[in-house]
């Protein structure tokens, strides 16, 4: 009769670990939560939360970042779309989806190519996307002026401005008086 003890707790054990293993596969963002990954959903009702900061796909498909009760930055998709997504896409823009798959709103922030990018809702209440590096000298430290920059180039406060071409990123830096500013050229006039 003893052996059917262990046996018959060994029959219970199996599944509670399987069931136990399969919820923990399933976790998608909860209130823990204060990061999004490339693929990454915030499904309606859901939301990131750093301290009294949460970032909330709401119900009627307005993404909205709160202090407590108070809303700080908002989408404004509001009642446009039903059953609505948010999705940190795998090119670095954070984009809104209604339940159709039309785009209602995106950051406007991404690259041209797929990468690794994290959303994070920061200690401070800013919501942030980090992601791949486009290029770099691939020398670590600031180890004196950048030779190859040309002279002439002038920053944004100065007329005329280095033009910037669409997609392509400037990044400059300060050394004594002269100061350079980082940007990326876009399509605005």
């Amino acid at each position: 009769m003893a052996a059917a003890k262990p046996r018959l707790i060994s029959s219970y054990v199996l599944p509670l670990l399987v069931l136990a293993v399969f919820l923990g596969c399933l976790s998608l963002p909860s209130a823990a939560d204060s990061v999004l990954y490339s693929g990454g959903r915030l499904f309606a009702g859901q939301s990131l939360v750093q301290g009294n900061y949460s970032f909330v796909m709401q119900e009627d498909c307005n993404l909205v970042l709160y202090y407590g009760r108070t809303p700080l930055w908002a989408s404004l998709t509001y009642e446009k779309g039903y059953d609505c997504v948010a999705i940190l896409e795998r090119e670095g823009y954070l984009v809104i989806y209604s339940g159709s798959g039309s785009p209602l709103w995106s950051s406007g922030t991404g690259r041209s190519f797929p990468g690794r990018y994290v959303l994070v809702l920061q200690p401070n209440g800013d919501v942030v996307i980090y992601g791949s590096s486009i290029w770099a000298t691939g020398i670590g430290a600031y180890n004196g002026a950048a030779r190859s920059v040309k002279r002439t180039a002038r920053t944004a406060h100065q007329k005329p401005a280095l033009p910037l071409t669409p997609g392509v990123a400037v990044v400059a830096a300060e050394r004594g008086r002269r100061a350079a500013e980082v940007g990326t050229g876009h399509n605005r006039a």
